[in-house]
């Protein structure tokens, strides 16, 4: 019997086609598609959980130092040498190893005695950031939110003083810088009535100082989130220029300060008016802007936030947040709006004296404030030039500018 001959047919075909093999490929680079952002969250799930690891022996070792010190926490200035931690653990596996320290030491808990701490499941010790070391900051310490580093999935680890860590993509407030020269701190988040609701007090967070308002047609209300992170605000709001209600106010009293400097963020709202002062000594008895005691002057006394010349008036955006800071030393004032430096004038004594009160309104019954205040810091001194960039810095990273 022979044996079966198999022929080549012309035709047949011995490999994929053109089309078949492009079919396969965009398979392949869906499938890839697919597939690498999960393999990513993977190896980012695994960088965290290596994060939350090293933070947790740092804050144990930090821990650990405090039994040993007095119940007292460590120093910014000796932290990371203080806690003596392996190398190793200081390395963030998202940030590198070409980040030898990828955390930082919360400015707060710098030398807190554990005693004096209320609630120690919410005081933060260490955080994902980086702070290069300065003349006036220490290296891995956070002095203000923006040092804090969203860096695993827009969200950042926790340690706190409990020894638990946390990860979140909101990082705890910070008092402002130093905060030993503060005399009273306005922030509206310290605020607990709802969206909207009046608000007939406003302590502020370092002398329990009270800015009130006993009567309701007079009284601002709070935005719950206002700047660009959501901070709140407080409003205050006008009926029409040249009326004597046209105006909500706050006031308080009990300062003393010769010297002083005033930071504010604020935000325009004024529509009639648009040469009108923010932020204005005013003592005549009629609403002031953020006014105190001494002699009347001019309303545009020299501080009008924008000005350009001493009683003159200063042009501001309308509903554009902005920073306002008036440092006074002696009989000289210096102006800044944001970070431009600096305009001064020379005039009358005008310290902050208990004699009157110094109010957060409008300039007077013609002038109203018309706008939103989400945060006041008023400082026993004149503050130098290096501290008002921290300060700066500071307002804007905790009001989201």
């Amino acid at each position: 019997m022979q044996p079966t001959q198999f022929t080549h047919v012309k035709g047949d075909r011995t490999g994929f086609t053109l089309i078949e093999l492009l079919v396969v490929i965009s398979i392949i680079a869906v499938l890839a598609a697919i597939l690498f952002p999960v393999f990513a969250r993977a190896r980012e799930k695994a960088r965290q959980s290596t994060c939350t690891s090293n933070q947790r022996q740092i804050a144990a070792s930090i821990q650990m130092y405090a039994q040993d010190h007095e119940e007292s926490l460590p120093d910014i200035a000796t932290v990371w040498g203080d806690i003596k931690v392996d190398v190793g653990i200081l390395v963030c596996p998202t940030a590198g190893k070409s980040t030898p320290n990828g955390y930082v030491y919360h400015k707060d808990a710098g030398g807190m005695a554990l005693g004096a701490i209320k609630d120690p499941t919410s005081v933060m010790l260490t955080a994902d950031g980086v702070r290069s070391q300065d003349t006036s900051h220490y290296a891995n310490v956070a002095y203000a939110t923006s040092d804090i580093l969203l860096r695993h999935s827009n969200k950042t680890i926790i340690a706190y003083v409990d020894g638990h860590v946390a990860t979140t993509a909101n990082p705890p407030a910070f008092t402002p810088p130093y905060s030993d020269s503060l005399a009273a701190w306005f922030n509206a988040s310290s605020l607990t009535v709802a969206n909207g609701a009046k608000i007939d007090c406003w302590t502020d967070g370092i002398a329990a100082i009270k800015a009130t308002q006993s009567n309701t047609s007079y009284q601002p209300t709070l935005l719950s989130s206002a700047c660009g992170n959501g901070h709140p605000a407080v409003r205050f709001t006008g009926t029409s220029a040249g009326s004597a209600t046209a105006y909500n106010a706050l006031t308080f009293s009990g300062l003393s300060l010769a010297n002083w400097s005033v930071l504010l963020v604020y935000r325009s709202k004024e529509t009639s008016n648009l040469l009108y002062y923010p932020m204005t000594w005013d003592t005549s008895g009629s609403p002031g802007g953020i006014y105190a005691g001494g002699t009347f002057l001019s309303q545009a006394f020299g501080l009008a936030i924008g000005a350009t010349s001493k009683n003159a008036t200063g042009t501001v955006a309308l509903n554009t947040w902005s920073l306002g800071l008036v440092i006074k030393s002696g009989t000289t004032y210096t102006r800044m709006l944001d970070a431009n430096f600096p305009v001064s004038d020379t005039g009358t004594d005008l310290p902050i004296s208990n004699t009157v009160t110094f109010g957060l309104r409008g300039t007077d019954t013609a002038w109203p404030f018309i706008g939103d205040l989400a945060e006041v810091l008023i400082y026993n001194r004149a503050l130098t030039g290096p501290e008002t960039n921290d300060v700066i810095t500071y307002m804007k990273s905790d009001c989201g500018l």
